[in-house]
């Protein structure tokens, strides 16, 4: 009887320490668990997608195409040098199958401190009509603009 007495306190004791032990033992694996999952999804979180800005926004802002301008007048010294070559480089550039606009920017200005703007026009002209033909909505809407800026500096 003795024996079975301390066999019964044996198992009660292990039972309390069950009881009271399984809580924290279920509760730490649902923090660990929830714990895992949060910094998971902080690791594999992709970086917020930056706003795309427009040329001309971000050119205005950064100031680049100023200084390229003021840079160009300081090369020129204000003198109408090279003008023939600029109109050329200017047909060359808007003949392109993708012209790149910037470089359009920076000869037109270049033709505007020359007093030139006229010859840019007609060119400006002859390729927006081109560009209307083959049917370019974005290259007739930035060849408008470039027109437009022409025309305000006139």
């Amino acid at each position: 009887m003795e024996n079975s007495a301390k066999k019964m306190n044996s198992e009660n004791k292990y039972r309390t320490i069950a009881v009271t032990v399984t809580p924290f033992i279920i509760l730490g694996g649902i923090c660990i668990g929830l714990g895992w999952r949060y910094v998971s999804r902080a690791w594999n979180r992709k970086p917020k997608p930056k706003l795309a800005r427009s040329m001309s926004f971000s050119a205005l802002h950064g100031g680049k195409l100023a200084f390229e301008r003021l840079v160009d007048y300081h090369n020129n010294g204000g003198k109408s040098t090279n003008i023939d070559a600029d109109i050329k480089k200017l047909e060359e550039l808007l003949a392109d199958e993708h012209p790149r606009f910037k470089e359009i920017q920076r000869v037109l200005a270049r033709l505007e401190m020359s007093r030139k703007e006229d010859e840019a026009m007609e060119v400006l002209n002859k390729a927006l009509e081109k560009a209307r033909k083959q049917g370019k909505p974005h290259e007739v809407y930035e060849l408008e603009i470039l027109l437009a800026e022409l025309y305000i500096y006139k």
